[in-house]
């Protein structure tokens, strides 16, 4: 029987379920539930494991920002492309924003950045670094 896979917090809720006969069960009755485990979340015996013996089965929120990935005029940049194609989706946006970005600036879009240049194209593709 074919069947999606279960979300992270799906995982973790079933796994809090099971916790309470996974302590009481003795040696031979954790494999069978490890088994039975592994066969409805999907995931290798060694991290279900390591998931019981946590203190806590909630997810834990990040405590500071993620970095900026790219400088900001490349991300001023994809903007413009992903506003100019109709809010795309990630997906179908990342192998040609060069290319769009390139279309829109030929057409005269005046909200490109004016120093934006060929050597954006190249410098695009590296991760912001500072």
């Amino acid at each position: 029987m074919a069947f999606d896979e279960m979300s992270i917090n799906e995982r973790l809720t079933y796994l809090s379920k099971m916790l309470p006969m996974y302590l009481k069960a003795n040696r031979a009755h954790r494999g069978e539930l490890l088994t039975r485990m592994q066969a409805v979340t999907g995931m290798a015996r060694k991290s279900l494991t390591r998931l019981l013996k946590s203190q806590s089965q909630h997810r834990k929120k990040r405590t500071f920002p993620r970095k900026r990935g790219y400088r900001l005029d490349v991300e001023r940049v994809v903007g413009v492309v992903w506003e100019g194609l109709d809010y795309v989706c990630v997906e179908r946006l990342k192998p040609g924003p060069p290319l769009t970005a390139g279309t829109f600036s030929a057409s005269g879009n005046s909200r490109l950045l004016p120093s934006w240049s060929s050597s954006w194209l190249t410098s695009a593709s590296q991760p912001y670094s500072g």
